[in-house]
């Protein structure tokens, strides 16, 4: 992947043209608010509602929650304190969007800057079996999008977090 190679090119560059450069090799994954207005006006889903939420926020995650029958008696806010709880302890801060649902499997969608963080829903156990790479993603979307400030060194180990959650993917 492209990404792993950008920091040892030159380690004199200004965050600025890091930042441009990640962006210009990244780029299309990371504009997904330049629509959110016609979001704005569109029936309002619990996706959406995160989404939108993650665009209003910089540097929050929105996260949609489908819960479905498999939480039983759990009640879904639960789940929403977990991952409030992962995010707030890499000082992210994050909205919850919890919709009940007759599914047999609870869904969540994660977002940062208006992108999701997984190419797909993912189920309560497979969310937090990803907790490092939802984490190591924000960062990197974050980042590249002039939120947080970054060493080398972090934005090195949240590529390597996400090229190895990834390279699982193929």
């Amino acid at each position: 992947m492209v990404l792993a190679s950008i920091f040892v090119i030159d380690s004199a560059w200004a965050d600025e043209e890091k930042r441009a450069f990640i962006n210009e090799q990244t780029g299309k994954f990371y504009k997904y608010c330049d629509d959110i207005e016609r979001l704005k006006t569109a029936p309002i889903s619990t996706l959406n509602r995160a989404r939108i939420y993650s665009c209003d926020k910089p540097a929050d995650v929105g996260v949609a929650i489908y819960a479905g029958k498999d939480l039983g008696d759990k009640p879904p806010e639960s789940v929403g304190q977990w991952f409030e709880r992962l995010y707030q302890a890499y000082d992210i801060d994050t909205k919850i969007f919890i919709e009940n649902s007759d599914a047999p499997q609870t869904l969540l969608v994660f977002y940062a800057s208006g992108t999701s963080l997984l190419t797909s829903p993912v189920n309560t156990a497979d969310g937090v079996a990803k907790a490092k790479f939802l984490v190591a993603e924000a960062k990197l979307i974050f980042f590249v999008n002039l939120q947080i400030q970054a060493t080398e060194t972090e934005v090195a180990k949240w590529i390597a977090i996400s090229d190895k959650e990834k390279a699982t993917w193929q």
